[in-house]
């Protein structure tokens, strides 16, 4: 008898350990771990009928080049829309606070981490859904990033992306749900991460811009935190599987980031889905942190 319930026991084991994701999507994850104090939430179905593109803009305060690249990219969210997300990640000597003249430190660990991981030597450059790494041609010009945006677009659209963020303004937290879901089979199967980001818009702080000193300078989508960790958390490894995949934060909004003021009203939420050994970015969302 004994050895019977052995046998189950091992066998129950190693049905659970073989599976390739969660089958129940709703896990307690986040910085706190606590994100079962949040509701379930309901997506709709298939919110983006369309792929989302991400743009990483690489920059800083120093960098006297670096305001016609954020000019480029605002042009591009005018044309693309919605199928466009930009976030500008300060990194590197140009956004340094050594000069008295620029004290507002922008950097942050999952930035510089970034920065050198991707190689960034020279600033205003970007990534584009960080396609064509490791090929040592993944780091574009803001001059190529419309084109790479196009070209993306018109392909098919590989999985959905959608979050619900419920901001508190009595006590600061967030309570974020965020759906993956994929579209097709074909998918190449593999390991798939999902990255939550806090993004703050409109920061007015000093910039060179063209060489010239500007003490208000409407800094945008500038990345503040990156909600799950630097490279995010594993949503499904293996092959593809087309049942949405949840996963719940509580989050606690700083009154300030490095000293820097946060206005929760100017703040967005960004996730991207990417494939852990090539990093390409697979779909990215976008929503205000609150109403």
């Amino acid at each position: 008898m004994k050895k019977s319930l052995t046998i189950l026991l091992f066998a129950l084991v190693a049905g659970v350990s073989s599976c390739d994701y969660i089958s129940d999507p709703y896990e307690n994850t986040g910085p706190d771990n606590n994100g079962s104090l949040c509701p379930d939430k309901t997506f709709p179905t298939n919110s983006k009928t369309h792929r989302v593109v991400l743009i990483e803009d690489y920059t800083g305060h120093k960098c006297t080049a670096c305001p016609q690249a954020a000019i480029t990219a605002e042009k591009l969210k005018e044309t693309f829309k919605d199928s466009l997300v930009v976030v500008a990640v300060h990194s590197g000597f140009f956004a340094d606070t050594k000069d008295s003249k620029y004290p507002e430190e922008f950097r942050t660990d999952a930035g510089n981490t970034y920065s050198t991981k991707f190689g960034f030597g020279s600033w205003p450059n970007g990534l584009v859904n960080r396609i064509d790494y490791p090929k040592n041609q993944h780091i574009k010009s803001f001059g190529s990033w419309g084109a790479e945006v196009n070209k993306l677009l018109r392909t098919a659209q590989e999985a959905d992306l959608q979050i619900i963020s419920d901001y508190s303004t009595s006590d600061s937290n967030a309570c974020i749900s965020v759906q993956t879901k994929f579209l097709s089979v074909s998918v190449p199967a593999a390991n798939y991460k999902m990255c939550l980001l806090l993004v703050q818009d409109s920061i007015v702080a000093p910039q060179l811009d063209g060489g010239v000193y500007k003490p208000d300078y409407l800094h945008r989508h500038m990345l503040k935190d990156n909600i799950n960790g630097t490279w995010g958390e594993p949503v499904l490894s293996g092959t593809v599987i087309l049942e949405p995949i949840v996963k719940k934060y509580r989050y606690k909004v700083k009154s300030n980031y490095s000293g820097i003021a946060c206005k929760p009203k100017n703040c967005y939420l960004v996730a991207f889905l990417y494939e852990e050994t090539s990093l390409r970015i697979l779909q990215a969302a976008e929503v205000k942190l609150m109403k």
